[in-house]
Formats: C-alpha cells, sequence, structure tokens
C-alpha cells in the first residue's frame, strides 16, 4: 500500500514538473516577433491596418521601404 501510494505521488509530480516545463518554454516564444506593428491606412478601402503589411479586406499589400 504504501509503496503504490509513493509510486502514484511520484508519478504526479513528474506530470505537474513536465506541465511547467512546457509552459514556461511556451512563454519564451513570441509569436509577434517578426509582425511589423506599425498601423497604416490602406490606400485602396481607407481601412487602418493595425498590424501586418496586407489589408485583410482588400487584401492589398503595403510596399516596403
Amino acid at each position: 500500500m504504501g509503496f503504490t501510494l509513493l509510486l502514484i505521488s511520484l508519478i504526479i509530480l513528474l506530470i505537474i514538473i513536465i506541465a511547467i516545463l512546457v509552459s514556461v518554454q511556451k512563454l519564451k516564444d513570441d509569436p509577434y516577433k517578426d509582425l511589423p506593428m506599425d498601423e497604416w491606412n490602406c490606400p485602396e478601402c481607407g481601412f487602418m491596418v493595425q498590424a501586418g503589411n496586407e489589408c485583410i479586406y482588400c487584401g492589398y499589400t503595403k510596399k516596403s521601404k
């Protein structure tokens, strides 16, 4: 009985440690690091694009500088 309880406790502890390591790894990954964040008005439809180089309404692509 004591050995089984210890084994179950170790398995649960191992699962918790793995979950913490995975969540810390995901916090370090920034999905927006390569996305331009400057706002610009689309000359085709007038929509205010808040992030990226392409208008989501008309598909106009902003020319790079």
